[in-house]
């Protein structure tokens, strides 16, 4: 990557990476367009890379939008969100409660009960 794309990209992760210390949930980034981009068909040059680079922090793009009138080419706004915490996993069943817990479950007919 060249040196602008790379600032580009470090300035993200370290801003989506304050965000998840300052416990944050939803982390929103504006990424200008560059001039180059402005009106042709083709990847946006450094966005990718913000996106991954945001990523690898832990987000997850949820939502993008392109605002023509935020910058001289436009701005693409990402939304990320964390997703949520894991469950902890359930602690394994000894073997023996697990057959206990399998057995069948013996009742006493209506008509003995009481004898």
């Amino acid at each position: 990557m060249g040196f602008i794309k790379d600032t580009k990209v470090g300035s993200a992760v370290t801003d989506a990476a304050r965000a998840i210390q300052e416990g944050r949930t939803v982390f929103l980034y504006r990424f200008n367009v560059p001039a180059s981009n402005s009106s042709f068909s083709g990847p946006v040059s450094g966005a990718a890379e913000v996106i991954e680079g945001i990523e690898r922090r832990g987000w997850r793009l949820a939502e993008m939008a392109y605002d023509g009138k935020q910058s001289t080419n436009g701005a693409v706004m990402l939304l990320f969100r964390l997703p949520p915490p894991m469950p902890a996993p359930e602690p394994p069943v000894h073997p023996q409660r697990q057959m206990e817990q399998q057995a069948p479950q013996w009742q006493t007919p209506p008509q003995w009960q009481g004898r």
